[in-house]
């Protein structure tokens, strides 16, 4: 999962709860992950996922996805900045 706005992402899924989902191999959460710069790559969920098929696969993704829980929170201004 990549980010598409600035900020913090708290994530509320767990890498245990994504790898209790059928086919979900291995998985990678960084909660707290500041977004900085939308021009590089933020990604802070990753999943790996295995099927018998590409439409189990698909559908295995999508469970995976919508089993996501993260938001984004607009950053702290620093001390001082008005």
């Amino acid at each position: 999962m990549e980010a598409d706005e600035l900020g913090i992402v708290e994530i509320n899924t767990t890498e245990d709860d994504l790898r209790a989902l059928p086919g979900v191999i291995d998985a990678g959460v960084v909660n707290g992950y500041q977004i900085s710069s939308p021009d590089k790559e933020n990604f802070f969920i990753r999943f790996a996922v295995t099927a018998e098929s590409l439409r189990q696969l698909r559908t295995r993704v999508a469970t995976a996805l919508s089993t996501l829980d993260y938001r984004i929170t607009a950053r702290p201004e620093p001390a001082g900045a008005e």
